[in-house]
């Protein structure tokens, strides 16, 4: 008897279907907001959340400040960065067009 079936094939294309599907989660939602606290680090927030879609620095005389933007097609996560720290977030949904 062979080891693979004749339905061996559709497993894996399920399988590798259900890989990929698991792996492309949507950064922005509320649920990953949600995980974003004060007092977190640039790094925490990039490990929830992945690289900015858009990100905005400064560094004057000992501070810095980075305002980062996260987007979806529904909504949008912002995150203010202070020193390296978050200092204060935002989420927004979009409105949808007519």
């Amino acid at each position: 008897m062979p080891a693979f079936s004749l339905n061996t094939p559709r497993l894996l294309l399920a399988l590798l279907a259900a890989l990929l599907i698991s792996g492309c989660t949507e950064p922005v939602s509320m649920s990953n907001y949600e995980q974003i606290e004060s007092g977190m680090t640039e790094a925490q927030v990039y490990d929830i959340l992945g690289e900015p879609d858009t990100a905005d620095s400064i560094d004057l005389g000992g501070f810095s400040g980075t305002l980062a933007s996260w987007e979806s097609r529904d909504a949008m996560i912002t995150i203010q960065i202070f020193n390296g720290e978050v200092w204060g977030k935002q989420y927004s949904t979009k409105q949808a067009s007519n």
